[in-house]
């Protein structure tokens, strides 16, 4: 949410280098994103439980492309992505 907007708890909340949120502010920008309507798809790959909720899981999935020579297939597969 580097974009978040002035009612967001997410803004002013990006370290030095903006590339890291920093730690005092994870939990709310984790919430406020979670929330939203990019992150609603999102909230059920992520386990929080307890009060205040904690993060202590999470889902994630990878697709598997098989490739029977990597030599013939291999350069387009990965030039496709």
């Amino acid at each position: 949410m580097k974009n978040a907007d002035s009612l967001s708890s997410c803004e002013n909340s990006w370290d030095a280098t903006n590339l890291v949120v920093n730690p005092s502010s994870y939990m709310a920008c984790l919430n406020d994103f979670l929330s939203s309507p990019s992150g609603l798809s999102q909230e059920s790959n992520v386990l929080r439980e307890g009060t205040p909720k904690k993060v202590v899981g999470f889902k994630q999935s990878v697709q598997a492309i098989y490739v029977e020579s990597a030599a013939k297939e291999g350069v387009s597969m990965l030039k496709d992505m």
